[in-house]
């Protein structure tokens, strides 16, 4: 089992999975515990494969400011969906 969220640090911000010192939300434990029963490796080629996907589909922002006016693509959420 891959523990993704062993040192996670707010680092003063607010997080929707866990409180300031790395504690978990009352309701999130579900949503860990899948998260980490998936092998090693599986969930950064399941990001790759839904960047490459939303790239493919044109949900992407220029960035201001740089020489070349870069695309890219939205940043990838873990989990994802806010609870």
């Amino acid at each position: 089992m891959v523990s993704y969220y062993e040192n996670y640090d707010t680092e003063g911000f607010y997080g929707a999975y866990f409180e300031p010192g790395g504690k978990p939300r009352s309701g999130v434990h579900g949503v860990l515990e899948r998260l980490e029963t998936l092998p090693a490796g599986k969930l950064k080629k399941r990001q790759m494969a839904k960047e490459a996907r939303l790239f493919q589909m044109g949900v992407r922002f220029t960035v201001q400011g740089e020489d070349k006016g870069i695309e890219r693509i939205f940043p990838f959420n873990i989990p994802g969906a806010r609870i």
